[in-house]
């Protein structure tokens, strides 16, 4: 009995050692997570930002804030230099079959097989490097909901930790002997500045200093990332800012034609017409989907010739259920550049400027609208 009462005694004490071994193990994984950020750079509030910088490796970087009746949104600007082959000219053509080209062939064939024996004592000449072409790019977007969050990363900007002042001769363990890029954010009119140099072991987080006091900070990878690959990262993609759950009615219109939808209640992505709200129209729904399917692929600040009336090819306005207005959108379609296929530019409250959507979506949108609008 005694041995039984043992067993359970040591059995008891293992459960309890398991418990007490996950409650620390989950408790200290939490608090490293939530206080990584705890060392002030500077201060500042995300509207007080005006302009950001990112001087790197051939490359500048210019995020400028803007405010409209919309909220705040961005206008980027990627100046790049990068080089490529320059292009290889065709061969001369040379004229074949003639009397005197067939007997030079036949001399310089002989001539070539008197010379087998030394072919294989010359070694063959390395391919010489090809010529390289500089070029110079400037692109030009518009963002909003990332430049939003790298906007608040940096006022105020908080760094994981505080390495102090670090000498010439510890600069290569920081990278700051041959530093990635230069940051300078503007706030308030205050202008601060980043020396950005090496990654953090691990490579998530990035070393910088601090130009005005010359500390040294590991800061967010993120902040760094975002400038250096501002073409893939900042640029929105998306035409509206509001979620598309939040829209209750929709007003379509082509020309003088219009057709007021409104979305049926208790059910998904299911819309009717305003006149009769309770009967499904999947006609609608599915043009209404393919309309959600839009994206913005490049920006068009100033279009070599304004899309006029007549290129118009519909009007959506979106409404809450409250009747308040929540966007608008106009489609276009023009002539391409290159004389081939149409272009499709997209212009809302969200992109502000003209957008360039994907033609193959734009495509079905245009033409399945008749089917909407009569």
């Amino acid at each position: 009995m005694s041995a039984f009462k043992g067993l359970l005694l040591h059995g008891g004490l293992l459960v309890v050692a398991a418990v007490l071994a996950l409650l620390v193990w989950t408790r200290s994984d939490k608090p490293v997570a939530e206080a990584r950020e705890q060392v002030k750079v500077w201060a500042g509030a995300p509207d007080q930002v005006q302009r950001i910088e990112f001087d790197g490796d051939k490359r500048k970087v210019t995020l400028v804030a803007h405010k409209d009746a919309h909220g705040r949104w961005y206008v980027g600007t990627v100046d790049r230099t990068y080089q490529s082959p320059k292009p290889t000219p065709p061969p001369a053509s040379t004229d074949a079959g003639t009397a005197g080209d067939a007997g030079a062939t036949a001399t310089d064939a002989g001539a070539v097989a008197a010379k087998q024996g030394d072919a294989g004592a010359q070694k063959p000449k390395p391919p010489a490097k090809p010529e390289l072409v500089a070029h110079h790019e400037t692109a030009r977007f518009v963002s909003v909901e990332a430049a939003d969050k790298l906007v608040k990363s940096l006022a105020p900007l908080m760094a994981y930790r505080s390495v102090g002042k670090v000498d010439k001769s510890r600069e290569p363990d920081f990278g700051l002997d041959k530093p990635s890029g230069t940051l300078r954010v503007a706030i308030g009119g205050k202008q601060h500045t980043l020396v950005l140099g090496g990654t953090t072991p691990g490579g998530g987080d990035r070393y910088a200093r601090e130009k005005a006091t010359g500390l040294v900070y590991a800061i967010p990878g993120e902040i760094s990332r975002n400038m250096m690959f501002a073409k893939s990262r900042l640029v929105e993609h998306d035409l509206h800012g509001f979620k598309p759950k939040e829209v209750q009615r929709m007003r379509v219109s082509k020309g003088k034609a219009q057709r007021d939808l409104v979305r049926i209640p208790d059910k998904r992505d299911a819309w009717a017409d305003a006149a009769s709200p309770t009967k499904l129209d999947e006609t609608a729904g599915n043009w209404l989907d393919k309309l959600r399917r839009l994206r913005v692929m490049s920006y068009v600040e100033k279009p070599a010739s304004p899309p006029s009336p007549a290129d118009l090819v519909a009007e959506v306005d979106y409404f809450d259920g409250s009747r308040d207005k929540l966007g608008h959108l106009e489609l276009y379609k023009v002539a391409s550049k290159t004389g081939e296929k149409p272009e499709y530019l997209a212009r809302t409250e969200y992109t502000r400027w003209y957008a360039k959507v994907l033609e193959r979506s734009a495509r079905e949108v245009d033409q399945d609208l008749r089917s909407v609008v009569k």
